[in-house]
């Protein structure tokens, strides 16, 4: 009940198969989308990513791994409630949570389910989901800053930043991310490089890069892609 005072108590995890081509209604609406597996579990929220063969489901005091078919595999328990999550190509997972203490912390989960990394962060009113860069560094944003983090060397850099509404990492280590009416390049030294001027409009989305070199960000109003020019 999207309009209910009272607070969801259940979380429903569904996967779903789609045949063919997909079909839907005058109000268009999938219809053609049959039901596979349907799991339960008692929580409230729950945050979900996914990888290529793992699906990875987030809520109060537990991290589940489950398999294609919505199979639990493994498991993580702690004393948390999950705020935001990635994974990365390994499937370790980057958790931003609520300790115990009443603290937020950035996680590091391994593919053993072992906690590997800790780091204690600043209150914020929201998290994005961490950014993992093809080098193992994080990148994770909070209010008006961003952080590089890794799990060898701890806090890399922290870098002021106007309003992050999404970033990508690059091949080449930079960070593209929406912030303010701007697309920008950050490199791991804090150096920002312009790349793109919203002027009267302003990014909603984070910034995604094609094998074409092509980059996609969407406004509220319009789809916008950014090519270089010649």
């Amino acid at each position: 009940d999207a309009h209910s005072s009272e607070k969801p108590e259940i979380t429903y995890i569904e996967s779903q198969s789609l045949s063919g081509r997909i079909e839907v209604d005058d109000l268009k609406i999938l219809t053609n989308a049959a039901r596979l597996k349907l799991e339960k579990r008692i929580s409230g929220e729950a945050i979900t990513a996914a990888g290529s063969e793992k699906i990875f489901v987030a809520y109060k005091n537990t991290i589940e791994v489950l398999d294609a078919g919505l199979n639990s595999i493994a498991s993580f328990k702690d004393n948390f409630i999950p705020l935001a999550m990635s994974i990365d190509e390994t499937s370790n997972i980057y958790l931003v949570v609520l300790d115990e203490e009443n603290k937020n912390s950035l996680w590091v989960i391994n593919t053993k389910c072992e906690k590997v990394f800790e780091y204690k962060l600043k209150p914020a009113e929201k998290y994005n989901p961490p950014c993992i860069g093809f080098d193992g560094t994080v990148y994770l944003s909070i209010g008006k800053e961003i952080l590089l983090l890794s799990v060898d060397k701890g806090l890399i850099l922290t870098q002021t930043t106007g309003t992050v509404r999404g970033m990508n990492i690059l091949a080449d280590k930079n960070l593209l991310m929406s912030e303010d009416k701007y697309v920008f390049a950050l490199d791991q030294k804090g150096e920002r490089k312009f790349v793109f001027d919203f002027e009267n409009d302003v990014p909603a989305t984070a910034p995604v890069i094609n094998d074409k070199g092509e980059v996609f960000v969407a406004s509220r109003q319009f789809l916008y892609c950014l090519t270089t020019k010649n």
